[in-house]
């Protein structure tokens, strides 16, 4: 077997066994929370956070909201998804460019599996627009999540300095988190 073909099967296995454990431990957390909201109908939470918001939100924190859920969006995550694919197969990375088209295809629909198995609705008062669709899970906090860890991925797969490596990584999650954030205060989804 050729050198280049052992460290593709090498990667792989070591990705499927991680991404395997971070499913159970996701999933863990999932049935978690479906069990104390949808079983246990739970909504002091929500409740709780919506009225904090409607007493410490700005009209200008709305409109910076507005602008970062932009980056959870397919207007964004589509070309996005299709330049990191490109750019792997340019660079000959074809491995990385297959996994990165998986990770897209596969929580995107994944997503839309489990917002029709749960039906959960939105919020009924949004800040800005009526959206469609449900609120469980949040696309944008799902997928934004899952392409900034693509990016983590390549950070550190980078030739970065290690201190810049945690910082680009610390900045990513922070990003990632904060888009999630964004779509409840913008009341299109629910804290829990």
């Amino acid at each position: 077997m050729r050198t280049g073909l052992r460290q593709i099967i090498k990667l792989i296995s070591f990705t499927l066994l991680f991404t395997i454990v971070t499913f159970i431990g996701a999933l863990y957390i999932f049935a978690v929370l479906f069990h104390e909201i949808f079983l246990e109908k739970e909504d002091e939470l929500d409740r709780r956070v919506f009225n904090f918001l409607e007493n410490n939100t700005s009209a200008d924190l709305h409109e910076a909201m507005r602008v970062l859920t932009f980056f959870g969006k397919p207007d964004f995550l589509i070309p996005a998804y299709v330049l990191l694919v490109l750019y792997f197969i340019i660079r000959k990375k074809k491995a990385y460019a297959i996994q990165v088209a998986v990770l897209a295809i596969s929580s995107t629909t994944l997503l839309f599996g489990l917002k029709v198995i749960l039906k959960r609705d939105r919020p009924a008062l949004p800040i800005f627009e009526h959206l469609g669709g449900y609120s469980f899970p949040s696309g944008h906090a799902l997928l934004g999540f899952v392409f900034c860890s693509i990016l983590i991925f390549m950070v550190w797969k980078g030739k970065l300095a290690a201190g810049w490596k945690w910082l680009l990584t610390f900045f990513l999650l922070l990003f990632s988190f904060t888009i999630g954030i964004s779509r409840i205060i913008l009341k299109v989804h629910y804290t829990s």
